[in-house]
């Protein structure tokens, strides 16, 4: 994933990225088999609050998802705890809206590597959890200024 920063104020962070993924797998589910994503991502963030959109669009089928959010986090030196909300929208009709709540936390181990582990809970349509683990890395992308 390449992650682009800008800081329009010292306080204020906005980034963006854009990932191209032959698979869409999320709980252990293969969502649309043989198909390619295109996933982008827009965060504005200030003083450890977040708000966001992401989207996914399949490359070959009529399937895409929109997630709106809003998150609050704390850093504590290589260690990062946080917890929020995120709407999640099916224009394509392929499911329907429904909310999820969440808390990470996440070890910065290294100066690109990060290990984390996210507790999720959709609070409406599914009434269920599941939890992910991995490991990170984010490649920075120089910009003119």
């Amino acid at each position: 994933m390449a992650v682009a920063s800008y800081g329009y104020k010292p306080d204020w962070d906005v980034n963006s990225s854009l990932t191209w993924e032959n698979c869409y797998v999320t709980e252990g589910i293969d969502n649309m088999p043989r198909t390619s994503f295109l996933f982008s991502e827009l965060d504005v963030g200030w003083h450890g609050l977040w708000l966001g959109a992401w989207w996914a669009e399949a490359l070959s089928v009529s399937c895409n998802e929109v997630n709106l959010f809003s998150e609050y986090g704390v850093d504590a030196g290589p260690l990062s705890v946080y917890a929020g909300a995120t709407r999640l929208e099916f224009p394509s009709g392929a499911d329907s809206a429904t909310w999820e709540l969440y808390a990470g936390i996440e070890h910065s181990a290294g100066e690109y590597l990060t290990l984390f582990m996210e507790i999720y809970y959709d609070i409406d349509e599914v009434k269920g959890g599941f939890m992910e683990t991995g490991i990170g890395a984010d490649i920075p992308i120089p910009v003119l200024e």
